[in-house]
């Protein structure tokens, strides 16, 4: 499996293919300054989908920062695979 060139990057221009294992078919997209944001970050949240998703997906597991002062607060997606 190969990411196609198109959806390696942002429209920004930042790279979005953070990892790829071509044997086991796993894509896992971030931006750099996604990376960061996790690793400055106290909670995280993650969910993973497996029956709503297009029928070449098996999953799709996403870590979001937890936004807000409280946990109740929202969450932004930072991180899929």
């Amino acid at each position: 499996m190969s990411c196609p060139v198109p959806f390696r990057t942002t429209k920004a221009g930042e790279d979005f293919l953070f990892w790829q294992n071509s044997s086991r078919h796993i894509l896992v997209f971030a931006t750099g300054s996604n990376i960061r944001l996790l690793a400055d970050r106290r909670a995280l949240g993650m969910d993973g989908t497996f029956t709503v998703l297009p029928q070449w997906y098996q999953q799709l597991f996403t870590i979001h920062e937890i936004c807000g002062v409280f946990a109740g607060a929202g969450s932004l997606p930072v991180m899929n695979g």
